[in-house]
């Protein structure tokens, strides 16, 4: 938005075909002394009205930011179902989870973030077909944008408040992340495997192959992933206890995830030091 705002903060006086002609040929330094003292800028060319593209790069922002909402909503939903159940909305005291079903706790916060967000990616729709008027200059986009334009920044606000007071409460069960990642009994960590291989000089596709054969079979058989490896004898007598213990361990692989996460909050940080509302 803000890198937007000389394209879209617009100020047009330049009269009903956008020349200027009851202004004459100051038209333009006119323009320019009201856009400076509205707090605006001034528009180079137009018509009747300002040119479409500009707003409906707004209403794209607008869609944009919505849809980055409905993203982070949609996870949410997805990692707050039963099966999952790995974090949870804010739920308060007397609070309804279904009229129907006293035990559910739906996480309709996020719901209305995903549902408004369908509504602001039509917004975008219709500010793009208002793009095209006859002559440049029609009022076909006028009714529509009385109410897509303000709709959607009410929409997006209401969004962002939501989206706030979710992430604020929102519970994480490190125990339940955890019980997820033992539910392959260890053969999601197949991958690290391989590259162990790999490393000590095993040819990759005879490691993969070994690494398929005994994944399958614990899948079959219902055993734990890390024993079948250390008893098969064309994987486990290139691994020793020690190194199977690293490429086992959840942490081990975190890498650089807490590095990128302080790199996030620094970024936003200074964003919001640097904003300065009007």
């Amino acid at each position: 938005i803000e890198e937007g705002k000389k394209r879209f903060l617009l100020c047009k006086t330049l009269g009903v075909v956008g020349t200027g002609s009851l202004m004459g040929s100051k038209a333009l330094d006119v323009q320019d002394k009201v856009a400076k003292t509205l707090g605006l800028y001034s528009i180079e060319a137009a018509t009747q009205v300002i040119p479409r593209e500009r707003l409906a790069e707004v209403q794209f922002i607008i869609s944009l930011i919505g849809s980055s909402l409905d993203k982070m909503a949609t996870e949410i939903r997805n990692l707050q179902r039963t099966e999952i159940g790995e974090v949870e909305e804010p739920f308060k005291k007397g609070q309804l989870g279904s009229s129907a079903v006293p035990v559910k706790r739906n996480p309709i916060k996020s719901e209305r973030i995903s549902s408004l967000a369908r509504i602001l990616r039509s917004f975008s729709n219709i500010a793009q077909e208002n793009i095209s008027l006859w002559h440049e200059r029609d009022l076909s986009n006028s009714a529509n944008e009385r109410f897509t334009i303000p709709m959607g920044i009410i929409l997006l606000d209401e969004m962002i408040n939501n989206m706030i007071r979710v992430i604020e409460g929102l519970t994480v069960s490190s125990q339940r992340i955890l019980d997820n990642i033992n539910k392959t009994k260890g053969r999601i960590f197949a991958e690290f495997i391989l590259e162990a291989l790999v490393k000590k000089g095993i040819p990759r596709m005879k490691a993969y192959e070994s690494i398929q054969r005994v994944a399958f079979e614990t899948v079959v058989d219902d055993r734990d992933f890390k024993d079948a490896i250390m008893k098969d004898p064309s994987i486990g007598e290139h691994l020793n206890k020690n190194e199977l213990k690293t490429i086992f361990d959840p942490n081990t692989h975190l890498a650089a995830s807490t590095r990128i996460i302080q790199n996030v909050i620094k970024r936003t940080e200074q964003i919001r030091k640097n904003y300065k509302p009007n």
